[in-house]
């Protein structure tokens, strides 16, 4: 991870993230639901969805994180408490 770590909301759409990545050269951003953590969304998790499932970039303007959550693309992550 960056320092300062990026947060990005989960409806953030897949076009900002991407854009998100390339101008602050970041390759990982962390996915929240206002106070809670969902998990980690990777550059690798992006190539990955372009390779895997074309259906998701083909609607990637309109498509939101939340979306990815629900398919399991976006990494799970545990935190200590």
């Amino acid at each position: 991870m960056s320092t300062p770590v990026k947060v990005v909301n989960k409806t953030t759409t897949i076009k900002k993230v991407a854009q998100l990545f390339i101008d602050k050269k970041i390759n990982s951003v962390l996915v929240a639901d206002e106070n809670e953590v969902l998990g980690i969304l990777t550059s690798e998790d992006l190539i990955r969805l372009l390779a895997e499932d074309s259906d998701y970039m083909n609607e990637a303007e309109q498509l939101d994180l939340a979306a990815l959550a629900d398919e399991g693309w976006i990494s799970t992550t545990t935190l200590a408490q």
